[in-house]
């Protein structure tokens, strides 16, 4: 099975969608996946009202590195990310590459959801890579 196959089995699967349906991201489904039986995902990117999607800038590094530390400290990763300039630090020297690429999600004003990867060339274009 091919590494894309998989990826499209998972996020479509019955289990992936009944955590959708089944929790507060139930209303979020509709905004990544269709019922198109070709590829059941969204070619375009519908955005919430509510929700503010943009690139990263460094005046975003703090509140990041806290969202992360927050979040890898915590079940399922358990990672011991125990002070701010450990994970600012970390998140530095992946903003500080040439070919680094990042977005946050905005709620309320409050960083809720981070992207941070880098773009690589390959054969067949551009890549983007989640680091």
């Amino acid at each position: 099975m091919s590494i894309k196959t998989s990826i499209k089995e998972h996020f479509t699967s019955n289990q992936f969608r009944g955590h959708f349906e089944n929790s507060s991201l139930k209303n979020h489904w509709g905004y990544f996946f269709q019922n198109k039986p070709e590829n059941n995902i969204l070619k375009e990117l519908k955005l919430d009202s509510d929700l503010d999607f943009r690139r990263f800038s460094w005046e975003d590094l703090d509140e990041c590195a806290e969202l992360f530390k927050n979040v890898f400290s915590a079940d399922p990763w358990y990672d011991e990310w125990v002070s701010l300039d450990q994970s600012r630090n970390y998140l530095g020297e992946l903003v500080e590459n040439p070919v680094f690429e990042g977005f946050v999600v905005r709620e309320d004003s409050e960083i809720v959801a981070v992207c941070l990867g880098h773009r690589r060339s390959w054969w067949m274009g551009k890549e983007f890579f989640v680091d």
